[in-house]
């Protein structure tokens, strides 16, 4: 009897641990971000040779730290997967961020459900920023960065007590450069609106979609009032200016969701002052070449890797076996090459409904129109 207790006890005792360290060993493997083993292949500095090499109104940047904010529908996630093709030949590390509230609908909140009740909005967004800063400017990681994720852009270079929520500023330890890809603002809408009732995170959140804020096309719920306040709107086709803007007093938006006018004027100074490149979905090709030129130490090899798989997996090159089963037009690349389709049944562009929609999505029209200007130059000045 006393020799079964013992091996009881040892049961009890060591079957936990073995199943905690097969747990830890399993994470480990799925969600641990190596750094490549081998050094890096090509540019992978800025040396006086290559500067020279470049017009003199386009010189290359090589920051320790990349900031993307991945605004949603905007090709970030078909970026994403060539930035995981780039990261081990040009050896820095894709860090993920957590998602903030509200920046995707449906946001998660990190906190566990008692504090979820007990923190308030103010005190959370306060906790939420602090832990993005300390994640990027605290970081200790050895290498170069590229942090991205459905976050709104800090400005790393002003401190973070900006409003009396804030809490210590801290040092800028690395410099950091934003860099991120937008699209044509009544475009953006509609494919958001299309998936979040039929491709978006799972079966039960697009029926609560349908099931709350109707089952419309696109064109139909935009002719009426009562379905666009519903759909929240001008809160989502502000959603770009939102996530340029960043933070604090003048990023406040309206009571519907809306945009105000400081919230363009910020959002424009970071996007003439605080960004390498700013690429738009409509010009793919030409917002990789970009990336290649302005950041080559990062992206060398970006448009290969593209045109390498665009035909069989969305251009996010072979290496990625789940890109196979990708919908070929849900990618950037055949989405606009489809010869005029209208996949997300917009209005005509002539009628009452796009000039309405057109008033709704006016702080986006204004930074998207920005930022295809800003990009065409600076294409002009780097003869990509």
């Amino acid at each position: 009897e006393d020799e079964t207790n013992w091996k009881l006890l040892l049961i009890v005792m060591f079957v936990p641990l073995v199943a905690l360290v097969v747990l830890y060993t399993t994470m480990v493997w799925i969600y641990r971000e190596p750094v490549a083993p081998t050094p890096c292949e090509g540019i992978c500095e800025i040396t006086p040779a290559l500067v020279r090499s470049y017009p003199p109104e386009c010189k290359p940047e090589n920051p320790f730290q990349l900031f993307f904010p991945h605004i949603p529908k905007t090709g970030g996630t078909n970026m994403e997967a060539l930035f995981n093709s780039r990261k081990h030949i040009k050896e820095f590390e894709l860090v993920k961020l957590r998602e903030w509230r509200d920046a995707v609908p449906a946001g998660v909140v990190w906190l566990d459900p008692k504090k979820k009740k007990s923190t308030k909005k103010e005190m959370y967004e306060a906790m939420f920023r602090m832990w993005t800063h300390k994640n990027v400017m605290e970081n200790s990681r050895p290498h170069r960065s590229l942090f991205m994720g459905h976050v709104f852009f800090h400005n790393f270079s002003k401190p973070l007590n900006q409003t009396k929520d804030d809490l210590t500023p801290y040092k800028l330890a690395h410099e950091h450069v934003g860099v991120t890809i937008l699209r044509d603002p009544i475009t953006r809408l509609a494919s958001q609106y299309s998936y979040d009732r039929n491709r978006a995170k799972s079966g039960e959140f697009q029926r609560t979609v349908i099931k709350n804020q109707g089952n419309l096309t696109f064109a139909q719920c935009a002719k009426s009032k009562a379905c666009m306040e519903k759909n929240q709107f001008p809160r989502w086709c502000a959603i770009q200016t939102r996530y340029l803007c960043g933070w604090g007093a003048n990023c406040v938006p309206q009571a519907n969701g809306g945009a105000t006018q400081k919230m363009v004027a910020q959002a424009k100074d970071h996007l003439i002052e605080l960004f390498a490149v700013v690429g738009v979905q409509e010009e793919w090709d030409l917002t990789l070449r970009l990336l290649e030129k302005k950041l080559p130490t990062y992206f060398e090899g970006l448009t290969a890797e593209y045109k390498k798989g665009n035909v069989n997996n969305c251009g996010v090159g072979p290496s990625f076996w789940w890109q196979k089963y990708v919908k070929k037009e849900m990618c950037p690349y055949e989405r606009n090459t489809m010869g005029g389709g209208n996949l997300y049944n917009l209005p005509p562009a002539r009628s009452d409904t796009m000039s309405k929609l057109r008033e709704v999505c006016w702080a986006d029209i204004e930074v998207y129109d920005l930022a295809v200007s800003l990009m065409r130059a600076q294409a002009d000045r780097c003869q990509v």
